[in-house]
């Protein structure tokens, strides 16, 4: 009887999707936290995740060469102050679905720290080149 209890409630688990995904590109353009993409063109990009239920994530951008507008919409992601010491603020995910945010990119060099599921440590980073 356990066995059998243990293996259906182990099949249950395996069929639950919980990848985050990262397309490669949002409604604003080339999306930022593509893990495959390191060059951008200067202008607007997405900040675009799908989050399966149960998961969440937070995303520090850093580097002086990007922006954001204030007025768009914050019911998908809670903005961190900014910090000063090395120019990043963190973008953490306040619901699961497709998350999408418009952000802007100039010339230079930005970090994209990515934080899975409350990490402590990074789950990933990489460099991003604006051109």
């Amino acid at each position: 009887m356990f066995m059998v209890v243990f293996i259906i409630a182990y099949s249950c688990k395996k069929d639950k999707d919980e990848t985050i995904n990262y397309p490669t590109s949002g409604q604003f353009g080339f999306n930022i936290i593509d893990k495959t993409r390191t060059e951008y063109p200067t202008g607007y990009s997405s900040l675009c995740v799908h989050l399966p239920e149960g998961t969440s994530m937070k995303v520090r951008i850093s580097g002086i060469n990007w922006f954001y507008s204030v007025s768009q919409d914050w019911s998908s992601w809670k903005k961190s102050d900014w910090n000063s010491i090395d120019n990043s603020r963190d973008f953490t995910s306040l619901k699961s679905g497709g998350l999408d945010f418009q952000v802007r990119l100039e010339s230079g060099n930005t970090v994209i720290t990515v934080f899975e599921n409350n990490a402590i440590e990074a789950t990933w980073t990489k460099t991003i080149i604006v051109q």
